[in-house]
């Protein structure tokens, strides 16, 4: 999975699209029509028809290495959040959704069977964490949480990212991960963490992880935009722990160079 970790979160190297993976099949009736079995939320939705047609919602691929045309949806979940959820063809239509919320970034097939997908989950409902997750399918199209990061505020597009993220250790005791490159422990940057100012978690020393961006606006001090390897313990304040169930969250944001070592 490395060179998935090396692709940074919200970047696109190329303009993706499903194109290439689209087929025009002779059956592609049948299947609209099996797939509004399991949305008629969506077609009894005056709205979401006017926003968008049900069939545009929909992409007709080779997903499992069948042989047979599969479905990809790609719309409104019926609920705050939009979602991703893939159908496959089987003898009686096709099947329940897997499902993933709420937007496709990358999606990687070979020889008619998906390798990978990624995930942007922006956050619904007030949520102020953004996420990025990469899933990995095994042979029975079984899929693996393999990658998870998050972030609060993400990294303008005006700072450039490294060529080779840097590897590095924290050198002192509780030091903070913070949203944006600057010192602020007073004021309200996530809301429901009043006056903490911009801390989004607090590492212990020994703490490891990788700068993908530096910041040298400030004059006394120059900020790495890093994202931390997962963690084992509880942290000593941690704005992020409602998304890491399953102890592989990659925590990203704004720290300051001064006691990280490089381990590269």
């Amino acid at each position: 999975m490395e060179s998935l970790r090396n692709d940074f979160p919200f970047r696109h190297t190329k303009a993706f699209s499903l194109d290439e993976l689209r087929l025009t099949h002779s059956h592609e009736l049948a299947l609209i029509s099996d797939a509004k079995e399991h949305y008629t939320y969506y077609l009894e939705s005056d709205w979401a028809r006017k926003a968008k047609p049900f069939e545009d919602n929909l992409t007709f691929m080779e997903l499992n290495g069948d042989g047979q045309p599969d479905v990809l949806f790609q719309g409104w979940s019926g609920g705050e959040p939009e979602c991703v959820n893939i159908h496959l063809s089987t003898h009686e239509g096709l099947d329940t959704a897997l499902s993933f919320y709420q937007y496709l970034k990358d999606l990687h097939v070979k020889d008619g069977h998906v390798q990978s997908m990624i995930i942007l989950d922006p956050g619904c409902c007030a949520e102020y964490v953004l996420q990025e997750l990469t899933y990995t399918f095994d042979a029975q199209f079984k899929p693996t949480l393999a990658l998870q990061r998050a972030w609060v505020y993400p990294l303008p597009d005006s700072i450039p990212v490294f060529g080779e993220p840097i590897s590095f250790r924290v050198e002192n005791e509780w030091y903070k991960l913070r949203v944006t490159p600057m010192i602020n422990d007073t004021g309200t940057y996530i809301y429901e963490h009043q006056e903490v100012g911009n801390t989004a978690a607090i590492f212990k020393k020994g703490a490891t992880g990788k700068a993908w961006a530096k910041d040298t606006t400030d004059p006394e001090r120059e900020w790495w935009f890093v994202e931390m390897d997962p963690i084992s313990d509880t942290l000593e304040f941690d704005a992020f722990w409602y998304y890491d169930s399953t102890g592989q969250l990659r925590r990203m944001g704004w720290m300051s160079s001064r006691y990280l070592t490089r381990t590269d």
